[in-house]
């Protein structure tokens, strides 16, 4: 990776965090560990982070097996001590629960995404955490906004704060101004261990069962045109800086008597 690219990436994930006031003076922020690339590359670019900035913060990892398969963590603990934070894990049978009770016509990722959450949620408070950091880079957020317009009939994409109206931590995503690539080229740099995805809907995966292909889709699209217009990301990453309410139909918006051309 190139001092320049290097120099982008800590660019981009300072952006966000000031931009979106992410971190405060002794918040305990707790990095949701998955073992892929994008919560590595969070997890040490907070880490990095922490050493300069002109406050004081805590990093922690937490990582929720879903309890498919005997989730080896040797390399998770390895690597956060060599990071110098604290690792905790949390097993639970939430790949079994979801196969059991899935709705029809629900997908997989929706109800494994939601159990896990809670489990984050529940695991987090127990640490003393006062803000959830997950690994959602800008790719993510754009295939998220995509599927949203196209299967979901709304224009969503992640937000970059999420306050729970349930009173739990705020989560946060400092990756989401980061390009996919960009996130892979510095974990890897950094020379993380990459683990196995043990979830069944990964098409690494043995027991692939379910599927869930729309996401998968929408990355290929995604792809194709970027091949098309090279400035796609980053004019997408700047659109969703720059939005317009007023140019929408909702009604909440309050947009009647707008001219055309204002």
């Amino acid at each position: 990776m190139t001092g320049k690219t290097t120099s982008r990436i800590k660019k981009a994930f300072s952006e966000a965090i000031l931009g979106h006031q992410m971190l405060e003076e002794g918040d305990h922020v707790v990095v949701g560990l998955s073992g892929g690339k994008d919560s590595w590359a969070l997890a040490g670019l907070l880490v990095e982070l922490q050493k300069k900035a002109p406050i004081s913060f805590r990093v922690s990892a937490l990582t929720i097996d879903g309890g498919l398969e005997g989730l080896d963590t040797s390399a998770f603990e390895e690597a956060c001590k060599a990071m110098d934070i604290p690792f905790h894990l949390v097993r639970q049978s939430i790949f079994q629960t979801v196969s059991e009770k899935k709705e029809e016509g629900s997908t997989f990722c929706s109800m494994c995404a939601k159990l896990r959450r809670g489990a984050i949620y529940t695991a987090a408070e127990k640490m003393g955490a006062t803000k959830i950091a997950l690994g959602h880079h800008f790719d993510d957020a754009l295939e998220t906004l995509f599927l949203n317009l196209f299967y979901g009939g709304r224009l969503a994409a992640l937000p970059p704060v999420l306050i729970s109206d349930s009173g739990h931590p705020p989560i946060i995503r400092p990756l989401l101004y980061i390009f996919e690539q960009d996130v892979a080229d510095y974990a890897k740099e950094r020379g993380f261990p990459m683990i196995g995805c043990a979830c069944p809907i990964c098409p690494t995966h043995p027991d692939h069962e379910y599927s869930d292909l729309k996401r998968k889709q929408v990355k290929a699209w995604i792809t194709k045109m970027s091949a098309e217009i090279p400035s796609l990301r980053e004019s997408a990453r700047s659109a969703m800086k720059n939005v317009k309410l007023d140019r929408f139909f909702g009604k909440e918006l309050n947009i009647q008597g707008k001219r055309i051309g204002d």
